[in-house]
């Protein structure tokens, strides 16, 4: 197996390579479109049924013709389900095409409503935009670049989790037209905490409009939509939920968004499409009645947990892997120097594993990989003994190196370690890329002078960079006196 070392040979740009999910990316064969044609309805049989439904009913439909009656039927007993079981009135409730389907129609709206306010703003003092928590899912940004909506981040924490105070402060400064709040948050999966979540949620002016995200499976427990819906009800709070993740339902593209009051929704409803699939509704009105509301599937739920452990175990044995405190389908591991999540991921999808590295993400993480865990442990576990094993090539890589060094360049190695806190780093490696500044090249410096003996000019150091490059100066400049 490769070095994964940033410095190896044939690697592309910055940018890293262009993964190509090989087996995914392909069209569908001939055979498997016939597999899956055999699971999906007989057109016939459904109009059949149709035809039948309609005679006994003692009706014709000259008005719309094909299946546009079944279809708004469906999506009328879909809202009146969901509105029955959350304690809404049904305009509370509005299908759409998953939660991107939501999120466009909301940012369609928010941005005829902040034209709108634009307009009627005197002086000048109007904000606009979204504000979120980032990095953040991406239809976000695309979305919102697309209605030509401002999107204004708010950084997480350096551990993943969500910041309330810089959140609140960022809406009172901003007066966006949407605050929008993602939880469990995709990429990190990491879940807000119901008493940040709340405190966010009370800090809301009463006129604008939040959006809630709760499209990803939290796998630790939560306050309930329901809930938070009754709670906020003199708000304009949304909250979108869909059942792709929930229960593996992508390939239907059905979500729901909930309005806390009827005015939002109001405005809202001209706005909506015509509505999903028939083939979706009924699928999804099953679950809904199953469950007697939106619950995950326990196989999801059971995943993320023993992922999660799996994956917390590997990062407390291998130092400088950084694992997100996720409880959602989706995890970020942020890699050790030198390795880089592009050429990691390139790595993985030779082996036929594929995750998503950082410099894909809008705002990218060289350093970071998005791991989907909520739908195979046994994936997850050759991914951990893949990574483990490019780790171990890495480091007898390095080793190899180590040991053709000079005494000189051992010493200087060791300084460099010393005061980058990196055991790990190699001779070859830059001391800049580790995290050196000009602060520590002077301290560098000064140990050189004082354990060694030997003068080292700091311009010296910026421009080798290594300890085999300034090894090799000490030693020109020692045979040179």
């Amino acid at each position: 197996m490769k070095s994964l070392s940033s410095k190896s040979a044939g690697q592309p740009s910055s940018l890293g390579p262009v993964l190509l999910d090989h087996g995914f990316d392909a069209p569908l064969t001939q055979g498997q479109e016939a597999g899956f044609r055999e699971l999906m309805s007989d057109d016939d049989e459904v109009d059949g049924f149709v035809e039948a439904m309609h005679e006994g009913m003692g009706v014709v439909d000259l008005k719309r013709g094909e299946h546009y009656p079944e279809l708004l039927r469906a999506s009328v007993a879909l809202r009146r389900l969901v509105a029955d079981l959350m304690g809404l009135e049904i305009v509370q409730v509005q299908p759409n095409f998953g939660s991107n389907g939501s999120i466009d129609t909301l940012f369609a709206a928010a941005r005829i409503r902040e034209l709108e306010q634009r307009i009627a703003d005197d002086d000048g003092s109007f904000g606009g935009g979204v504000v979120v928590a980032t990095p953040t899912y991406f239809r976000n940004y695309n979305s919102a670049r697309s209605k030509g909506l401002e999107l204004r981040s708010v950084p997480l924490r350096a551990d993943s989790t969500f910041d309330p105070d810089a959140f609140i402060a960022e809406v009172e400064r901003a007066r966006p037209s949407i605050a929008l709040l993602v939880t469990p948050n995709n990429p990190t999966g990491v879940a807000i905490p119901d008493e940040d979540l709340l405190r966010v949620l009370d800090a809301m002016p009463a006129d604008l409009w939040v959006m809630l995200d709760r499209t990803l499976v939290n796998a630790d427990p939560e306050v309930s939509t329901q809930a938070l819906l009754a709670r906020y009800a003199d708000k304009n709070l949304v909250i979108l939920h869909s059942f792709s993740k929930y229960k593996a339902m992508s390939q239907h593209r059905v979500g729901l968004a909930l309005y806390s009051n009827q005015t939002f929704a109001k405005f809202m409803e001209p706005l909506l499409p015509l509505c999903v699939s028939l083939e979706a509704i009924v699928k999804s009105m099953h679950w809904l009645r199953n469950d007697q509301g939106f619950v995950p599937r326990p196989e999801t739920v059971r995943c993320i947990i023993e992922n999660r452990d799996q994956l917390q175990a590997f990062v407390a044995q291998h130092p400088g892997f950084v694992l997100s405190p996720f409880s959602g389908n989706y995890c970020l591991l942020k890699l050790p120097t030198p390795l880089r999540a592009a050429d990691v991921a390139q790595s993985l999808a030779e082996e036929g594993l594929y995750v998503m590295p950082g410099h894909e993400f809008p705002e990218p993480q060289p350093d970071a990989l998005r791991i989907h865990v909520g739908g195979t442990v046994d994936g997850v576990a050759r991914m951990i003994a893949a990574i483990e094993a490019m780790v171990g090539v890495e480091k007898a890589a390095e080793s190899g190196k180590t040991s053709t060094m000079t005494e000189l360049e051992q010493q200087v190695l060791l300084i460099f370690r010393e005061q980058l806190g990196e055991p790990e780093l190699g001779v070859e490696d830059d001391f800049f890329a580790w995290g050196g500044d000009s602060f520590l090249a002077m301290e560098v410096v000064a140990d050189v002078r004082r354990k060694l003996g030997r003068e080292l000019h700091l311009a010296t150091l910026v421009e080798g960079k290594t300890a085999r490059q300034v090894g090799h100066h000490l030693a020109a400049a020692r045979a040179a006196s």
